[in-house]
């Protein structure tokens, strides 16, 4: 592939830069960022009290929920949510909410039957038998899921920003105090799933409410029919057709070390990988979804007016290194002892987790921002390609110690270096097509 520029776009990333001060992209991030920090807040402070309330088995069944649960949100309204984003009309940009709409609907017919399949498949093998009735939630799951991208998607078009800092303290402070009041009752896995399913109620009914304010106002009423609804399905067709299976393909990957800790039967140790990833992922998602949310919509305005998005790219990709090293270094130095401070010393093994997944992790805080430029230039096709080729080597890195019989910890290691890989192809793909557009 040619990765070869114009002299003209030969200008180095230091003066792409400008100041950040006064920065309306920096206030927005800010407003995200400072609003969903409570989100990060809440279960981290909780942390210390539902690691001695919960075990690593009972992490490690809710972790093998959520494996399958995360792939079927994932492919939720098909990504169309994309559409709401790089619509140039509102009223276009508010059919594509009733596409999402349909959408949804269709992805959670499909989660019903892999629900069911599961329920019975573990029945039979007895392979999980605690907690497995929870997967009867899997559809709903999938339909707030779906519903929640869609209408976040149109706060974010309409930079509602203010509210998308909202509803996730709001959903994390819900799910921790359920979590510690059935953990203190002694429900063990069944209490965190239980909290897991409140939270996802609380998050549809507030966005719902939302979009029930925006639709009720005389501008967007009607906005939404059947028609439209086609239409921006077959205008935006390219998301259904490379995007979602790009992202479902991804997220398969990034789920797979559960499947394959899971046939180990190793249900703790998927328990410590779930817990030293959340705990790990929740500041990096804190930060890096506030800025993809602020970054595809002013990447997508700079792309319309300009043809290019390559100074809000190098903007981003120099403040998102700047921000993800130190931390990097403290984890890899400090995990184990600070995990068995924090947790418990039977969390102690979570630290080793973290400290295998931290590069990976520096990596994939600053490509999530970065790959959104696949959808603001609508180079789906290209996002596919490398979505199968990268999560195929992935897919392999982690399941190579499997078939050789190594540890639980081994394919975690796999998989690290696997998704490590996978971001850096990625980043240096958005970087080209920033640059030059999709062409």
């Amino acid at each position: 592939m040619d990765h070869s520029v114009s002299g003209s776009a030969m200008i180095s990333p230091e003066s792409r830069v400008p100041t950040l001060r006064g920065s309306k992209f920096l206030r927005n991030v800010t407003t995200l960022v400072s609003g969903q920090a409570v989100a990060v807040a809440v279960p981290i402070l909780a942390a210390p009290l539902l690691g001695r309330l919960y075990t690593p088995v009972d992490y490690g069944t809710m972790g093998i929920y959520l494996g399958f649960s995360s792939v079927l949100v994932v492919v939720g309204n098909w990504k169309y949510s994309q559409a709401i984003i790089v619509e140039k009309h509102d009223r276009k940009a508010d059919a594509a909410v009733g596409t999402c709409v349909i959408t949804s609907f269709c992805t959670t017919l499909v989660a019903c039957v892999v629900a069911a399949l599961i329920i019975v498949f573990c029945l039979k093998t007895k392979i999980m038998t605690d907690g497995v009735w929870w997967f009867a939630l899997l559809p709903f799951s999938t339909a707030s899921g779906g519903l929640c991208e869609a209408v976040g998607a149109l706060a974010n078009r309409h930079r509602h920003y203010r509210l998308i800092a909202v509803v996730r303290p709001l959903c994390a402070f819900c799910t921790v105090t359920t979590s510690i009041t059935l953990g203190v009752l002694g429900f063990g896995c069944h209490g965190l799933l239980a909290a897991l399913a409140v939270g996802q109620m609380l998050s549809l009914a507030l966005y719902g409410a939302f979009a029930a304010r925006h639709f009720r106002h005389a501008r967007h009423r009607g906005s939404i029919t059947l028609s439209r609804a086609r239409a921006i399905f077959r205008r935006h067709r390219k998301f259904a057709i490379y995007t979602t299976p790009g992202a479902f393909i991804a997220d398969f990957a990034m789920q797979w070390p559960v499947y394959l800790l899971t046939l180990m039967g190793a249900t703790g140790t998927i328990g410590l990988f779930s817990r030293g990833r959340q705990l790990l992922t929740m500041p990096v998602s804190l930060v890096s979804g506030s800025v993809t949310q602020v970054f595809q919509q002013r990447a997508a305005v700079e792309f319309r007016q300009t043809g290019n998005c390559r100074r809000i790219f190098w903007k981003t990709f120099v403040g998102l290194f700047a921000v993800g090293c130190i931390p990097t270094v403290i984890v890899a130095i400090t995990a184990p002892d600070l995990f068995a401070v924090v947790l418990g010393t039977h969390w102690r093994e979570a630290g080793t987790v973290a400290q295998i997944l931290s590069p990976m992790l520096l990596l994939r805080f600053m490509c999530n921002p970065l790959s959104s430029v696949f959808y603001v230039v609508e180079a789906q096709k290209k996002d596919f390609w490398l979505a199968i080729v990268t999560s195929a080597a992935t897919v392999a890195a982690t399941a190579t110690p499997y078939w050789l019989g190594m540890s639980g910890f081994a394919v975690i290691g796999g998989f690290s270096l696997g998704c490590s890989l996978m971001y850096i192809i990625y980043m240096t793909q958005a970087a080209v097509i920033a640059e030059r557009g999709a062409a």
